[in-house]
């Protein structure tokens, strides 16, 4: 009614809300977790006075001031499970900001080793490789015939065949074998 009136309020143009940066958010986090942490301390030791109250006053015969001690000492207990269920929701929304840099950062990893591949990729083609594969077989080809043919150089500049080369190799061993016999039977004779 009063809208009509004297003109409805305009509304202030929001401004965008800045985007908090994720490492900031988390020392925030840990900043509040910290404070629920000495706050849950302090109850702590207010419950236990509290406790140690109630049943002063109850010894004292005091009813009524036990029950309110006993009754503040429940309170507190209320605030500290609300605490709890607040660092816990604290907790959960650190692991969530840690998982999502990460899942950044392996993203941007990801997105730059696809450029880096893309930019490599348009370097090389499939035909080129193909040519230089090509050269690489002819290289190898070419490095075999050379090596055969020194082996049959060798083998023509040497004269013998292996096999007339096994045969001296035999009779040199034989001849040793021999001349340590022969020095054997020499020192027995002595």
């Amino acid at each position: 009614m009063f809208k009509n009136l004297f003109g409805a309020l305009k509304a202030k143009p929001q401004q965008p809300a800045s985007i908090p940066d994720p490492h900031s958010a988390l020392q925030r986090i840990s900043d509040q977790i910290d404070n629920i942490e000495k706050r849950i301390k302090k109850i702590e030791v207010d419950m236990k006075t509290f406790l140690e109250e109630a049943l002063c006053k109850k010894r004292a015969n005091d009813q009524r001031g036990a029950l309110f001690a006993l009754k503040r000492k429940k309170m507190l207990e209320k605030e500290v499970s609300k605490l709890d269920g607040q660092m816990t929701l604290l907790e959960q929304q650190r692991i969530v900001i840690q998982a999502s840099v990460g899942d950044v950062d392996v993203m941007s990893a990801l997105s730059h080793a696809h450029v880096a591949v893309q930019h490599l990729s348009q370097k090389v083609s499939v035909e080129q490789l193909e040519d230089i594969r090509d050269k690489i077989e002819e290289q190898n080809q070419d490095t075999e015939e050379r090596t055969q043919f020194f082996i049959e150089a060798g083998k023509v500049a040497g004269g013998m065949q292996e096999e007339e080369l096994l045969d001296e190799l035999n009779e040199l061993e034989a001849e040793m074998a021999q001349k340590e016999l022969d020095q054997v039977l020499k020192r027995l004779s002595r």
